[in-house]
């Protein structure tokens, strides 16, 4: 009985050479809060009349009056909101005369156009801004002494309607179209947000200081929100560090009631860069929570300018009036150093990701390792494993252990040249011989 095995074990390493095995991928990141926040429309109806000393003072009811009498009656409309077309009619209720014979309105200033049973403001009224509807009465001059002692009352009625997206027909006889209003769901109105021009934009500046930004919320130059509103901005994205970074972009929603992140479900984000659309749906998805490249920037004062535009829907009812809504724009850069690269904190507006995305600041060194035929890629980032191949290699006399590998890789392919010469001359490669005689 006779066996006999032979078994060729060698060693083949690929390198990485360069700052590329000294290389380890960093990520920064940079956070803008963004506050949205909805206006209102509101109106209410004033009534003065005037004092002894030919002051403005609140209308007291119960007044007397007699035949072709002009009461004084000072009505009018404050717009407390957001800027509004404004409408009102007056009526009468209880005794209204004989003989056909009515109160009248007077005093109506020119501004105001009657169609059908409404008055209609044919400019919008600013917030704060007050309108004159009338300012006397003119009592029926038939009215006779069988009407003393009775009481008739005007009712005012005034509705506004949101100036943004609107453009009233006055030449209809309904200049509204029908609309339906509904009622004011709040009393008071604390914010008003007028537009304000800012210059945005995201700087990369390199490893050690991170990013930098001019706005601490993109939003800021945008005034109150309302139904239907499209608002469009831009900002600058550029590199000024020495090594190429990859920028993404992604939205998180931190902590807030549910109405307010509702409203921030229903709004819409385009983005745009050279003309070309790269993103369109909710301003807070799940695209946008997996983060999306929006520039691969090489070098030093690459720049590109992103164009960006959000739209709020028509169709929101009052119940969205006066809130306020948080998203935080997430801004990352996938940065490449090198071992020389010396980097801080990332500053004060910059952070390192922690966890999967963290970077590791080792040596990276891929090789293959073959034992016969079989294969199996290893992740060379343990000291241990690095110091045990150094000390099997010959010394080459130039200090790089990297060239010891190369050099080693070299005899090593020249020892299984041999070998499989050798081998398949004797018939032993990977072979099992047997004699069981």
């Amino acid at each position: 009985m006779k066996k006999s095995r032979f078994a060729a074990v060698f060693i083949v390493l690929w390198l990485t050479s360069g700052s590329s095995v000294l290389g380890a991928v960093r990520q920064f990141s940079t956070e803008v809060d963004n506050e949205v926040m909805t206006g209102d429309i509101s109106i209410s109806i004033q009534e003065y009349q005037w004092n002894e000393e030919g002051e403005r003072v609140p209308y007291i009811d119960g007044k007397r009056v007699v035949p072709n009498e002009k009461a004084v009656k000072i009505v009018t409309i404050v717009n407390e909101a957001e800027p509004a077309w404004i409408r009102a009619k007056a009526e009468f209720s209880g005794f209204a005369g004989t003989a056909g014979g009515e109160a009248v309105l007077e005093g109506i200033p020119d501004g105001w156009i009657k169609c059908g049973a409404y008055y209609y403001w044919t400019r919008p009224a600013e917030k704060g801004e007050e309108l004159l509807f009338f300012d006397h009465v003119r009592i029926p001059g038939d009215w006779s002494e069988e009407e003393g002692e009775k009481k008739f009352a005007i009712d005012v009625t005034a509705q506004a309607i949101q100036q943004a997206h609107f453009i009233p027909d006055f030449q209809s006889e309904d200049p509204w179209f029908g609309i339906p209003i509904e009622q004011c769901v709040h009393s008071e109105h604390t914010w008003h947000r007028a537009w304000e021009d800012v210059r945005l934009a995201i700087i990369f500046e390199n490893g050690a200081d991170g990013f930098f930004k001019t706005e601490q919320d993109f939003f800021h130059g945008f005034s109150t929100w309302m139904p239907g509103d499209t608002k469009a901005s831009s900002f600058l994205l550029g590199n000024r560090s020495e090594r190429p970074v990859d920028i993404y972009f992604k939205t998180r929603v931190p902590g807030q009631a549910e109405d307010s992140i509702k409203l921030l479900e229903t709004m819409t984000l385009t983005i745009e860069k050279e003309n070309m659309v790269i993103y369109e749906g909710p301003l807070h998805g799940k695209v946008l929570e997996e983060g999306l490249l929006l520039a691969s920037l090489q070098g030093t004062g690459q720049e590109e300018t992103i164009a960006f535009h959000v739209d709020m829907p028509k169709w929101l009812k009052n119940q969205s009036a006066m809130q306020k809504a948080r998203v935080q724009w997430i801004f990352s850069a996938d940065y490449i150093s090198s071992s020389s690269d010396h980097g801080g904190d990332g500053g004060e507006n910059t952070k390192v990701e922690e966890g999967e995305d963290a970077f590791q600041e080792k040596e990276i060194t891929y090789g293959t390792i073959s034992v016969g035929k079989r294969l199996r890629r290893q992740y060379l980032a343990d000291d241990t494993l690095v110091s045990f191949m150094k000390g099997l290699l010959p010394k080459t006399g130039d200090g790089s252990w990297q060239q010891e590998f190369f050099t080693a890789a070299v005899l090593a392919g020249a020892a299984l040249l041999i070998l499989t010469l050798v081998g398949k001359k004797a018939g032993m490669w990977g072979k099992e011989e047997s004699d069981d005689s």
